[in-house]
């Protein structure tokens, strides 16, 4: 009975107290910085109401399927508790301020060892998180929503598949999959009748989405989006990266790095392709690179081409050659981008195969970053809204995937992996933690969206690297990070951990995109 009142204040005190720092000085938006910060506060007052609400109905009315409903999108962005266990008397959850520059191992800048100060690296004190305001308030409501629909779910498909987005903010992979695998069973039921659900590509969207981050290949693979032909599914979607629709089968087979399988895939789009239409030649007058000539004729949206350049550019460098990885680097500060020397690609080919990576790159940077916009006709979805904004995917929209941060993560993953092929050289060490580096700042501008907007954590790539240079405090860093503030439990990031305290990166990899030979 005490949760709702602490709560209650809890969320407002927390709003008031933190909404400041996630107000974007720089792009405050349309209000100004003082006005955002007001309005938030507002909304977390409200928020605070809407759980003493709900939680009130349960108690008078256990099992109230909408109330538990509610309690769950109210819930499900609360940050994830913290599951892992203290390691070596580590100190209980810190503000994300503080554990970015200083390492967690070091008693100096831990204050529960005795050292430090205990002054974050902004300046201010290291506050710790309030233990009860995270997404565990709405377990509950999904164990109820699961209890009762598991052996029924066609009263709601939607309804049991709630229970999926608590569980994979508290840590239970598994048990998402599995009330995903009812809901989507019970929506191709239902379309055997020809009723079509509310939300079944999302609920498809979520089996996918846990079952890659559960480690669960054959059910991600299963499910994932083929990626077709030419205006196929794919394309057809390519709208919307994620959320609303399952990641495509090309994403999921890198992310367990079954090159084969993009391989095949590729070859098989290859044989259907269209041919080149006098408009594209016309259009191109100076000539196309080898990679946008062989995307056009396979896919026709602008996000099915890149996901095209992003899969078989990353398939470009698996030769199943382990390259030499040197010792860790010597923390010189790479401040300027990093650049490769640009091959010289003069011959003409029809063949994915021999397309190289850099080609690859180039033509997914200019397909994604240089080209797509926020109001870019390629980023809209009709039917769907949001108030206060004038289209569904403006800056403030909760719909808005916010492309061009995908953009740079798969630019960036990409280019990391092409570094890391050949003679690995502790300068080309720096130039793939420089692109790892970026990628994760990208990721973690991205919006909060269950599943998430794009597939691959770019955490667990950072920490694979400094676990292959090395640098084993830096890989514990990283992947602790993922565990405590974005992917309980998640079995890459368990993993990654043993790894780093057995100083060792074996034969396995939290990130088959960058680090499968």
């Amino acid at each position: 009975d005490g949760v709702a009142d602490d709560v209650a204040d809890g969320v407002a005190d927390d709003v008031a107290d933190g909404v400041a720092d996630d107000v974007d000085v720089e792009d405050p938006g349309p209000l100004g910085v003082e006005a955002e910060v007001e309005e938030r506060k507002s909304e977390g007052a409200h928020t605070a109401e809407a759980m003493t609400a709900l939680s009130s109905a349960l108690r008078l009315a256990p099992g109230h399927l909408l109330a538990a409903h509610m309690l769950v999108h109210l819930t499900e962005s609360l940050p994830p508790p913290k599951l892992r266990p203290a390691v070596d008397g580590e100190s209980s959850p810190v503000d994300r301020r503080v554990v970015d520059d200083a390492d967690p191992t070091d008693p100096t800048n831990n204050p529960s060892r005795g050292g430090g100060t205990g002054i974050g690296i902004d300046g201010g004190p290291k506050t710790p998180i309030r233990s009860f305001l995270t997404a565990a308030l709405g377990e509950t409501a999904a164990d109820s929503l699961a209890s009762q629909l598991t052996r029924d779910a066609g009263v709601s498909p939607h309804l049991i598949h709630m229970a999926a987005h608590t569980y994979v903010r508290v840590g239970r992979w598994r048990e998402a999959v599995q009330i995903s695998k009812i809901a989507v069973a019970a929506d191709e039921a239902f379309r055997a009748n020809c009723v079509y659900t509310y939300g079944a590509d999302h609920n498809v969207a979520m089996l996918v989405s846990a079952a890659s981050m559960a480690g669960d290949v054959a059910t991600a693979t299963e499910h994932a989006m083929a990626p077709g032909s030419r205006h196929g599914p794919m394309d057809a979607h390519a709208g919307l990266t994620s959320g609303f629709y399952p990641a495509n089968s090309l994403v999921i087979a890198a992310r367990f790095g079954r090159w084969d399988e993009v391989r095949a895939a590729a070859d098989a789009a290859e044989l259907r392709r269209a041919p080149l239409s006098k408009a594209y030649v016309d259009a191109n007058p100076q000539g196309t690179t080898n990679a946008e000539r062989w995307t056009w004729r396979v896919a026709a949206s602008p996000w099915g081409r890149a996901q095209w350049a992003y899969a078989l550019g990353l398939a470009s460098t698996k030769d199943g050659a382990e390259p030499e990885y040197p010792d860790n680097d010597n923390d010189e500060a790479y401040t300027q981008r990093a650049t490769t020397n640009k091959p010289t690609d003069t011959k003409t080919t029809e063949s994915w195969r021999e397309i190289s990576g850099w080609e690859w790159i180039e033509h997914l940077r200019k397909l994604t970053i240089r080209k797509i916009t926020d109001d870019s006709p390629d980023v809209h979805v009709p039917g769907l809204t949001a108030r206060n904004v004038s289209s569904p995917f403006d800056h403030y929209s909760p719909f808005c995937p916010w492309k061009r941060l995908i953009a740079s993560v798969m630019v960036e993953t990409l280019q990391a992996a092409y570094v890391v092929k050949g003679e690995y050289t502790p300068n080309k060490a720096l130039m793939a933690k420089y692109h790892l580096q970026t990628a994760v700042k990208m990721y973690d501008k991205l919006p909060y969206f269950e599943p998430e907007h794009h597939y691959l954590p770019a955490r667990q790539c950072l920490g694979e690297f400094y676990l292959r240079t090395g640098d084993f405090a830096g890989a514990y860093k990283q992947f602790a990070r993922d565990l405590d503030d974005d992917h309980p439990q998640n079995p890459w990031s368990l993993r990654g951990l043993e790894r780093a305290a057995a100083r060792t990166f074996g034969n396995e990899s939290a990130c088959n995109e960058v680090f499968t030979p």
